[in-house]
């Protein structure tokens, strides 16, 4: 399982203590999700929104570095070509 996999079944967890379900997000991101869970409970928020910017920096950093190395990987095959 995946780091933020891991983070957002545990942000779901701690949601879930304290009385909301994250459930499917219905057209919207998980973070988006959640952020509406907790826009109205300001303790939990303090707790949660935390862990959120934790796994949205994540999966921004995954992205990019996934781009990255399929950029490499495409120099690479092109640069091995024959001229």
């Amino acid at each position: 399982m995946g780091i933020t996999t891991q983070l957002s079944n545990h942000i779901r967890g701690i949601l879930k203590v304290f009385g909301p379900v994250v459930g499917m997000a219905h057209g919207r991101t998980f973070s988006e999700r959640v952020e509406t869970l907790v826009a109205d409970q300001p303790e939990v928020a303090g707790i949660v929104r935390p862990m959120l910017q934790v796994w949205r920096d994540l999966k921004d950093q995954i992205t990019r570095f996934e781009k990255a190395v399929r950029q490499a990987g495409r120099q690479l095959v092109h640069s091995n070509e024959p001229r």
